[in-house]
């Protein structure tokens, strides 16, 4: 616009100034030879106006048209960082839906919306998409849900190299101090880190917090077992590198056992539960497995009781049937063969009271 006013302003002045040209020329009393040479020049000048003026209207057309380029390009490059934008939520949706279709039957995601943007705080409607992140770095992570997620998987590691510690020298069983007391916490929070909400159904053995399964006292890592790999995936998308982390190493059964103790004790807190299968089966293998502790391996019970529980080579084993109420019987009417081979009398006191404890534990239904 400004150019174009430039143009009219100097075609203007021309015209100004060759209407004075001429009038002054026409006072002047010249012969016609002269007069003919002051046409031509006035000609000239005004020709050479003119062209001067089309020059600058040229030069703001092709400054209009550079603009309206500079306008369509610019819309362009908006539309592919958008398209970009659309393509990495899709990959995003995709890979939660593959996560779900592997765990879903332990964890599904909350939230996607509220994930995406938390774990890719900068593609919001406030940014211009130019300013869109979709590979982070470590410098991203401060504050970040991945470390929130890092922090609470290492204290879980932490915590079973804790208690194996502690085992390896014969320490008290767990108690307030126990560094199981986290053990649910560190499921939890690494679930909310990452928006993850719980959906297995419990099934015998399982350990509760609100009746929301943490652990397992078979596989007490079970659920922690599904967020890492999730975890993984997610820090993958993002463009992370995998941390080294070590660690964890354990004895399903002596831990899980621990666990157990830990958060279905007498004193235990009432929003803590276990789901203790048919015929209190689990109460049973716990108090049978305190009893071969006391026995030190003096009798086959260990062998008898674990190798039909946890034996990946025994096609009969009991982990199988936790809900069978059948074959949960037909266990305990064998475990108690296995006490009466014991023979009480003959043992220490401690010895006989575990036994007591034991049969106990069996429904009064089933005891011989």
């Amino acid at each position: 616009m400004k150019d174009f006013l430039w143009f009219v302003g100097a075609l203007l002045l021309g015209l100004f100034v060759g209407y004075f040209a001429f009038v002054d020329f026409t006072k002047l009393e010249m012969e016609s030879a002269m007069l003919a040479s002051w046409v031509g020049a006035l000609g000239t000048v005004l020709a050479a106006i003119v062209t001067f003026g089309t020059l600058l209207f040229l030069h703001y057309q092709h400054k209009q048209n550079v603009q309206k380029q500079n306008l369509m390009w610019s819309k362009q490059e908006a539309a592919l960082d958008f398209a970009r934008y659309r393509d990495h939520r899709q990959q995003f949706e995709q890979l939660l839906d593959g996560l779900e279709k592997d765990y879903g039957e332990f964890y599904v995601f909350r939230d996607r919306a509220t994930l995406y943007k938390s774990l890719f705080p900068m593609n919001t409607p406030r940014n211009d998409y130019s300013l869109y992140k979709y590979k982070l770095d470590v410098n991203d992570l401060k504050g970040h849900p991945l470390e929130s997620a890092y922090h609470w998987l290492k204290e879980h590691l932490n915590s079973i190299d804790s208690v194996q510690t502690a085992s390896n020298q014969n320490a008290p069983s767990p108690s307030v101090s126990s560094p199981l007391r986290l053990f649910d916490q560190n499921v939890e929070q690494l679930a909310a880190s990452i928006n993850l909400q719980c959906t297995r159904h419990s099934k015998a053995g399982d350990i509760m917090i609100s009746n929301v399964v943490f652990a397992n006292i078979f596989k007490p890592t079970l659920m922690m077992d599904c967020l890492e790999p999730i975890l993984y995936a997610i820090n993958e998308f993002c463009g992370l590198e995998q941390p080294t982390l070590s660690g964890g190493f354990h004895s399903k059964k002596e831990l899980g056992f621990k666990v157990y103790a830990e958060f279905c004790r007498p004193d235990a807190a009432d929003f803590y539960s276990a789901n203790k299968g048919a015929n209190d089966i689990i109460e049973v293998l716990y108090q049978s497995h305190k009893l071969c502790e006391l026995l030190d391996n003096q009798s086959t019970l260990d062998d008898f009781l674990f190798g039909e529980v946890y034996s990946e080579t025994n096609t009969n084993q009991l982990l199988k049937k936790l809900d069978d109420n059948e074959a949960v019987s037909e266990f305990m009417y064998d475990l108690q063969d296995q006490l009466h081979v014991l023979n009480p009398i003959d043992q220490p006191n401690n010895i006989r009271v575990q036994i007591g404890e034991v049969r106990q534990a069996i429904p009064k239904r089933l005891r011989s």
